[in-house]
């Protein structure tokens, strides 16, 4: 089973994203109030799934990749209909695929 960090987002994105998750068998954990960079060192998550619309978005990705290289790092929108994925082992680089149910539990589960 992956373990899926999933960072700030609205609230009706939120709950579609931990539904999705739900229903693919995923632990989730949903860090809308606490910090990532210390749930990551408190646990390490298979995938972190990220705001891309977050003005910290960035930066996040970057620190993540290069300190976590094992974590595999999506970012999204509910306004840009693609995912841009950050594969583990791969540092920064990127692929974008569609903001689809059934393609967000493909690449949760690598």
């Amino acid at each position: 089973m992956s373990r899926v960090a999933v960072g700030q987002f609205d609230d009706l994105f939120q709950l579609g994203l931990a539904d999705i998750l739900k229903r693919d068998q995923v632990d989730f954990v949903d860090l809308q109030r606490g910090g990532i960079s210390a749930y990551l060192r408190r646990a390490l998550p298979d995938v972190i799934l990220l705001n891309s619309t977050s003005t910290a978005a960035n930066r996040l990705v970057e620190g993540i990749v290069n300190d976590y290289p094992t974590v595999r790092v999506i970012t999204c929108s509910p306004v840009d209909q693609t995912m841009k994925v950050y594969p583990a082992f791969h540092h920064g680089e990127s692929y974008t695929c569609p903001l689809e149910p059934a393609e967000i539990g493909r690449q949760v589960h690598g």
